[in-house]
């Protein structure tokens, strides 16, 4: 999508280069705090600081899928973005995240359906530009 269309789809491709850099640095400070015997609470806080510096990567790479349902008029992609935006607000919350966990489940099905359905759309294009 970043190819065909940078200046609309590129945010996605930040998205996903970003997430590979925090999940690197997160790892290598989880792993610290493990090998140096940090309580668990100390934990606990490191767990909702990776969520929060994760959710700009996921909103970058949320923002490209949004579009893209957008673009081609498929509701579950959209749906399944937005689901999946709150419920990984709601998982940065220690009490409610299982609540988050299955709103992600369900958007990241939705987003599945509807790139299925984009794929659709786009084959179906194809097929009557290579028919014409």
């Amino acid at each position: 999508m970043a190819r065909a269309d940078p200046a609309r789809y590129g945010i996605g491709r930040l998205g996903v280069f970003l997430s590979f850099v925090i999940l690197g640095v997160s790892f290598g400070i989880g792993l610290w705090f493990v090998l140096a015997s940090i309580s668990v609470g100390m934990l606990t806080v490191l767990d909702v600081l990776v969520g929060l510096a994760g959710l700009v990567p996921l909103v970058l790479m949320l923002i490209a899928l949004y579009r893209l349902g957008d673009e081609f008029g498929v509701n579950y992609l959209t749906l399944g973005v937005v689901l999946s935006l709150i419920g990984a607000i709601l998982q940065l919350v220690p009490v409610i995240n299982i609540v988050g966990g299955i709103l992600d489940l369900v958007g990241f099905i939705l987003q599945l359906v509807g790139l299925n359905e984009v794929k659709r759309i786009v084959m179906n294009r194809l097929s009557r530009l290579g028919g014409a």
